[in-house]
């Protein structure tokens, strides 16, 4: 059923005004495979028949530490085959998981000198298209403690990013597109890393956020202004972008690397009376988000709603991970 209530949705907008030399495609996919074995050819051949030709494709490449000497080979492969299927790659790194994501290592100097060149030799070893951008986000969600060695820290992480896109940056590749690691949302973590960091403003290409409306169905958003709870609306990046044009940067574009309801949701249900989430209300709500919102708000790139198919995320998943393809495809 998920799978029908997708193309639904999928065939609700493809296309659209142009961006640069590419027709406008926000459709994403947030996968959760980071190679071409059986199980991620088949997650990316379902993601690109649901986002189209230059949708966006997103996966997490983990276990960098200041010693990686480039990409792993399962990367390579994924990045490849996204373009072979015409849809954008967007590229979460990330260092060591144990139990939680243990923080960058600093050099002595308090720098992150050593960790930047490996995310670079990482870079500058996935394939690059002579059409298509490659988009990379640096770490994920540094305000939690769960990202950031159980004690986040902004200081460390606006530090961090400064000396990663910086390194990112000399390989001299304009196909490469810097996005900040999103933060769960927070429009006072925006201003901590501005504060701590002044190059960190102009340290990315697009403000990677994670706008999350809990059971908030789409017309509840701050552009109509017809929220109360302006941080659980499909549209509450605005309130970090607003900080960001505090800070001199203007017209950011804005790419949703995650978002979505999970099953169940029901945070407003006795406050504001908005209903749980299930498969039907869920279906609507982002059919309808797309269609007639974020596709008309020109500062989104795309949207890449969390995630697509993995059994450790059963009330996110919009495909089951059961699923298959018949021998017909």
């Amino acid at each position: 059923m998920r799978l029908c209530l997708l193309v639904a949705v999928s065939a609700a907008l493809l296309g659209g005004p142009a961006a640069a030399d590419l027709p406008r495609n926000i459709y994403g996919a947030h996968l959760l495979i980071d190679n071409t074995g059986p199980r991620g050819i088949a997650n990316l051949k379902w993601a690109r028949y649901l986002v189209g030709k230059y949708g966006y494709a997103k996966t997490l490449m983990a276990d960098i530490t200041k010693d990686t000497q480039g990409p792993k080979p399962g990367w390579v492969d994924w990045v490849n085959e996204c373009y072979r299927l015409e849809m954008i790659p967007v590229c979460r790194l990330g260092g060591i998981y144990r139990g939680g994501w243990i923080k960058p290592e600093a050099d002595p100097d308090g720098g992150y000198g050593s960790m930047a060149e490996a995310v670079k030799r990482v870079v500058a070893g996935l394939p690059r298209s002579g059409k298509l951008p490659l988009y990379v986000e640096v770490w994920n969600e540094p305000n939690l403690g769960v990202e950031w060695s159980g004690k986040p820290n902004l200081r460390e992480y606006a530090r961090f990013f400064v000396d990663v896109s910086k390194a990112i940056r000399s390989i001299g590749d304009s196909r490469i597109k810097i996005m900040n690691g999103a933060f769960a949302l927070s429009a006072s973590s925006t201003e901590e890393c501005c504060k701590a960091e002044p190059e960190f403003i102009n340290s990315f290409d697009v403000w990677a956020s994670h706008p999350y409306p809990q059971n908030h169905p789409p017309e509840y958003n701050i552009h109509d202004g017809t929220a109360k709870a302006k941080d659980h609306t499909i549209d509450s990046y605005l309130l970090e972008t607003a900080i960001l044009e505090k800070y001199g940067r203007k017209d950011v574009k804005v790419m949703i690397t995650e978002t979505g309801y999970a099953l169940g949701e029901d945070l407003f249900h006795d406050s504001e009376g908005y209903p749980p989430i299930d498969e039907y209300n869920r279906a609507d709500y982002m059919l309808r988000a797309f269609r007639d919102y974020w596709a008309k708000w020109p500062e989104l790139v795309a949207v890449l709603p969390f995630q697509f198919s993995d059994p450790g995320w059963t009330r996110f998943d919009w495909v089951d991970p059961s699923s298959d393809t018949k021998a017909d495809g």
